[in-house]
């Protein structure tokens, strides 16, 4: 029986109803005897070794190209912002106000808005006058 026939077979299997233990689960000897292995012709063994094989050489590469677009599409996303925050990403109107000119605005728009003086602790009725 070749070898990778029963390691795949082994791999497919949800041993959950033969391991015992809660805190350290193990696998007995005795649970280990009454796992149902199939036995098919040695021929069909190495069809069907080999099959499994293909298949997950597929998914293996299916899975590094996952990887890879993955990787490239953070590149990409990193690349996009880059542009975005470097005025690149769309064409500039020249006649913009440049950016710290803008936050600076925007900072005196804010301090202008602030109450001068405090309304904490202050009933109800000095607050409204």
């Amino acid at each position: 029986m070749p070898l990778s026939y029963l390691e795949h077979y082994f791999n497919s299997l949800n041993i959950a109803r033969y391991v015992t233990g809660t805190a350290q689960p193990k696998l007995t000897q005795k649970n280990m005897n009454s796992l149902p292995v199939p036995i098919a012709p040695p021929s069909e063994q190495m069809a069907i070794a080999y099959e499994v094989e293909r298949r997950l050489s597929v998914a293996d590469a299916t899975e590094r190209e996952l990887v890879g677009d993955s990787e490239r599409g953070l590149a990409l996303r990193q690349a996009i912002l880059r542009s975005a925050f470097s005025g690149k990403l769309v064409p500039q109107d020249p006649n913009d106000e440049p950016a710290d000119a803008l936050l600076a605005r925007i900072e005196q728009a804010r301090q202008a808005d602030q109450p001068t003086r405090s309304t904490r602790g202050k009933p109800a009725q000095e607050r409204l006058l």
